[in-house]
Protein backbone atom coordinates (compact mmCIF):
# COMPACT_ATOMS: atom_id res chain seq x y z
CA UNK A 1 0.00 0.00 0.00
CA UNK A 2 2.73 2.41 1.11
CA UNK A 3 4.69 1.80 -2.54
CA UNK A 4 1.34 2.58 -4.41
CA UNK A 5 1.14 5.77 -2.51
CA UNK A 6 4.66 6.82 -3.10
CA UNK A 7 4.60 5.83 -6.87
CA UNK A 8 1.35 7.53 -7.40
CA UNK A 9 3.12 10.43 -5.40
CA UNK A 10 6.44 10.49 -8.18
CA UNK A 11 4.53 9.81 -11.26
CA UNK A 12 2.42 12.81 -11.59
CA UNK A 13 5.32 15.26 -10.79
CA UNK A 14 7.77 13.36 -13.13
CA UNK A 15 5.04 13.90 -15.78
CA UNK A 16 4.33 17.59 -14.50
CA UNK A 17 8.35 18.36 -14.94
CA UNK A 18 8.49 16.82 -18.43
CA UNK A 19 5.65 19.34 -19.61
CA UNK A 20 8.47 22.52 -19.42
CA UNK A 21 10.74 20.64 -21.57
CA UNK A 22 11.26 22.36 -25.25
CA UNK A 23 9.80 20.66 -27.88
CA UNK A 24 11.69 19.98 -31.22
CA UNK A 25 10.11 20.03 -34.25
CA UNK A 26 12.65 17.29 -35.85
CA UNK A 27 14.27 14.56 -34.16
CA UNK A 28 18.19 14.36 -34.42
CA UNK A 29 19.63 12.32 -37.29
CA UNK A 30 20.28 12.27 -40.73
CA UNK A 31 19.41 14.78 -42.97
CA UNK A 32 19.69 15.05 -47.11
CA UNK A 33 19.15 18.82 -47.52
CA UNK A 34 18.71 22.09 -44.80
CA UNK A 35 15.47 22.81 -43.36
CA UNK A 36 13.81 25.09 -40.44
CA UNK A 37 13.63 23.73 -36.66
CA UNK A 38 10.93 24.93 -34.78
CA UNK A 39 11.69 24.63 -30.75
CA UNK A 40 8.44 25.08 -28.23
CA UNK A 41 7.86 25.27 -24.91
CA UNK A 42 4.85 25.89 -22.32
CA UNK A 43 2.95 29.28 -22.63
CA UNK A 44 5.21 32.04 -20.38
CA UNK A 45 8.54 30.19 -20.59
CA UNK A 46 11.30 31.54 -22.93
CA UNK A 47 13.72 29.09 -24.54
CA UNK A 48 17.27 29.47 -24.79
CA UNK A 49 19.94 27.98 -26.86
CA UNK A 50 23.42 26.73 -28.33
CA UNK A 51 25.12 25.23 -31.08
CA UNK A 52 28.45 24.69 -29.19
CA UNK A 53 27.42 21.92 -27.12
CA UNK A 54 27.27 23.80 -23.70
CA UNK A 55 24.49 23.69 -21.30
CA UNK A 56 21.95 26.50 -22.23
CA UNK A 57 22.31 29.72 -19.63
CA UNK A 58 19.83 32.48 -19.28
CA UNK A 59 22.20 34.74 -21.31
CA UNK A 60 22.39 32.16 -24.46
CA UNK A 61 20.85 33.34 -27.18
CA UNK A 62 16.73 33.51 -26.97
CA UNK A 63 14.80 31.59 -29.20
CA UNK A 64 13.14 33.92 -31.66
CA UNK A 65 12.02 31.85 -34.92
CA UNK A 66 13.09 28.58 -36.56
CA UNK A 67 16.72 27.77 -36.97
CA UNK A 68 17.82 27.50 -40.62
CA UNK A 69 19.97 24.05 -40.10
CA UNK A 70 22.85 24.43 -42.70
CA UNK A 71 26.71 24.66 -42.66
CA UNK A 72 26.28 28.27 -41.18
CA UNK A 73 24.78 26.29 -38.23
CA UNK A 74 27.44 24.27 -37.17
CA UNK A 75 29.49 24.54 -34.06
CA UNK A 76 33.16 25.53 -35.19
CA UNK A 77 35.01 24.10 -32.25
CA UNK A 78 38.12 22.15 -33.29
CA UNK A 79 37.98 19.76 -30.36
CA UNK A 80 39.22 17.61 -32.86
CA UNK A 81 42.44 19.04 -32.39
CA UNK A 82 42.80 18.27 -28.93
CA UNK A 83 45.81 15.88 -28.75
CA UNK A 84 43.96 12.41 -27.27
CA UNK A 85 47.10 9.81 -27.12
CA UNK A 86 51.10 10.32 -27.82
CA UNK A 87 53.04 11.96 -30.10
CA UNK A 88 53.89 9.18 -32.49
CA UNK A 89 50.40 8.13 -32.80
CA UNK A 90 48.12 11.75 -32.98
CA UNK A 91 47.41 13.29 -36.10
CA UNK A 92 45.25 16.23 -36.93
CA UNK A 93 43.01 14.72 -39.91
CA UNK A 94 42.17 16.43 -42.85
CA UNK A 95 39.00 15.84 -43.51
CA UNK A 96 36.08 16.21 -40.75
CA UNK A 97 32.63 15.43 -40.75
CA UNK A 98 30.45 18.11 -38.86
CA UNK A 99 26.85 18.08 -37.46
CA UNK A 100 24.89 20.83 -35.45
CA UNK A 101 24.27 20.10 -32.05
CA UNK A 102 21.02 21.99 -30.74
CA UNK A 103 20.88 22.29 -26.76
CA UNK A 104 17.91 23.86 -25.58
CA UNK A 105 15.85 24.79 -22.27
CA UNK A 106 12.85 26.24 -20.90
CA UNK A 107 13.84 29.19 -18.31
CA UNK A 108 11.01 31.42 -16.16
CA UNK A 109 11.33 35.53 -16.62
CA UNK A 110 13.34 35.38 -13.37
CA UNK A 111 16.04 33.60 -15.67
CA UNK A 112 15.69 29.77 -13.98
CA UNK A 113 15.61 26.95 -15.97
CA UNK A 114 12.06 25.17 -15.67
CA UNK A 115 12.87 21.86 -17.62
CA UNK A 116 16.11 19.51 -18.43
CA UNK A 117 18.03 20.58 -21.39
CA UNK A 118 17.11 18.84 -24.95
CA UNK A 119 19.72 18.05 -26.94
CA UNK A 120 19.34 16.79 -30.59
CA UNK A 121 22.34 15.77 -33.11
CA UNK A 122 21.58 16.37 -36.68
CA UNK A 123 23.83 15.25 -39.48
CA UNK A 124 23.45 17.13 -42.72
CA UNK A 125 24.49 16.39 -46.33
CA UNK A 126 26.00 19.58 -46.53
CA UNK A 127 28.05 19.05 -43.96
CA UNK A 128 29.90 15.57 -45.21
CA UNK A 129 27.76 13.31 -43.71
CA UNK A 130 25.65 11.34 -45.56
CA UNK A 131 23.14 8.74 -44.20
CA UNK A 132 25.14 4.84 -43.86
CA UNK A 133 28.47 5.49 -44.54
CA UNK A 134 29.80 4.93 -40.95
CA UNK A 135 28.26 4.28 -37.94
CA UNK A 136 28.05 7.37 -35.65
CA UNK A 137 27.83 7.93 -32.13
CA UNK A 138 26.98 11.41 -30.69
CA UNK A 139 27.90 12.46 -27.17
CA UNK A 140 26.95 15.53 -25.88
CA UNK A 141 29.21 16.47 -22.52
CA UNK A 142 30.88 19.01 -20.66
CA UNK A 143 34.37 19.04 -22.16
CA UNK A 144 36.06 18.66 -18.42
CA UNK A 145 33.70 15.73 -17.87
CA UNK A 146 35.17 14.38 -21.39
CA UNK A 147 38.99 14.85 -20.86
CA UNK A 148 39.57 15.20 -17.14
CA UNK A 149 41.68 12.47 -15.65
Amino acid sequence: MIIGLLLAWVFPIAAFANDNNVKFSHSGGFYKQSFALSLTCQDGYTIHYTTNGNEPKWTDPQYQSPLWLDEKLYSNSKIYTIQTCSDELWYVPDKIQQCIVIRAAAFDEEGYRVGETVTNSFFMNALGCKDKEIPIVSLCVDSVSLFDY
